[in-house]
């Protein structure tokens, strides 16, 4: 988050809204709004900043004590989305780093936030994303969006596995996300080119 182009200013003001640090369980994470600008930007359709922003502020862990402190926040949001945008572009898009989970409540860990900020994000495209015939793509979709699925609610897995299986499933979700992002970049490009032609 040390970007050249953020002052020490917009870094504190994204701070406040966007804590890096704890559990963050109250306010919305800043690891839970890189997960939901990189599922923005690996959408096989162009979702608008007005519906976007829209949908983030609904999240009842964001809110803001005036319209200046939300217009402040502004041209942040629309600097993060293209510094996102462009790392998601040269396969840069980078999740947290994998984390022993056991470690972490539920739902606090960096990756397990990131997911979470993926789902939400998710949300804004995903007619566009299921609106195919072709039943071999579907199902790698799926594929991958249960990967970041079950890391973003892995107590609902945490019920349906026995330990091993659990912990052996979440390390292999973790390891496996990057690739797993890139690969719905990909498809979502190529959705966009089906869509657009």
């Amino acid at each position: 988050m040390s970007d050249p182009k953020f002052t020490l200013h917009a870094l504190k003001t994204l701070q406040i809204y966007f804590p890096t640090e704890g559990s963050c369980t109250d306010k919305l994470s800043f690891h839970r709004l890189k997960g939901y600008l990189t599922a923005l930007a690996c959408a096989p359709i162009s979702v608008p900043f007005a519906q976007w922003w829209q949908a983030l502020k609904a999240l009842p862990e964001l809110s803001f004590e005036s319209e200046e402190a939300e217009n402040e926040l502004l041209p942040l949001m629309m600097t993060l989305m293209d510094k996102t945008l462009e790392s998601v572009v040269a396969g840069r898009a980078a999740p947290p780093e994998p984390v022993e989970l056991s470690q972490f409540d539920y739902g606090t860990s960096p990756i397990e936030q990131w997911c979470q900020g993926f789902m939400d994000g998710l949300k804004l495209s995903e007619e566009a994303w299921f609106s195919v015939d072709d039943e071999h793509e579907k199902e790698n979709l799926e594929l991958s969006f249960g990967v970041v699925a079950m890391l973003a609610t892995r107590e609902n897995m945490k019920r349906k596995v026995d330990a091993k299986q659990f912990d052996e499933r979440m390390n292999s979700a973790q390891q496996l996300l990057p690739q797993v992002i890139q690969g719905l970049y990909q498809a979502g490009k190529a959705k966009n080119s089906q869509l657009n032609a």
